[in-house]
């Protein structure tokens, strides 16, 4: 079961799915879900690179098919993840991003 809200239509090239994450379930299970539900970004710049294309002169990767953004996080303080942004514009405004980790599981 798939809840309402989880993602949006221009995600839908690229998110396979949703997980449900016991550990986090409270009242999820009151209301018969389970589990709280994340999304899964799939393919991610480290999966599958060829669907991937270099933004000139950045360190930045844009989806061939839907346009979404992906940066590695240089911070590194939460371990080797990606940025992404749902497009090119919000990327360019400095939108905040998701936080992805490379098997494409969103970390926050």
């Amino acid at each position: 079961m798939v809840p309402s809200g989880t993602g949006h239509a221009d995600d839908a090239d690229d998110v396979i799915g949703v997980e449900c994450n016991d550990s986090l379930a409270t009242n999820c299970r009151e209301r018969g879900l389970g589990g709280i539900f994340k999304k899964i970004f799939k393919p991610t710049p480290f999966t599958n690179p060829e669907a991937f294309k270099k933004v000139p002169n950045s360190p930045a990767f844009e989806h061939k098919g839907n346009g979404s953004v992906w940066e590695k996080d240089r911070a590194r303080h939460g371990g080797k993840q990606y940025k992404r942004w749902e497009n090119k514009k919000d990327w360019e405004n400095g939108v905040k991003p998701n936080s992805v980790w490379p098997n494409g599981d969103v970390r926050k």
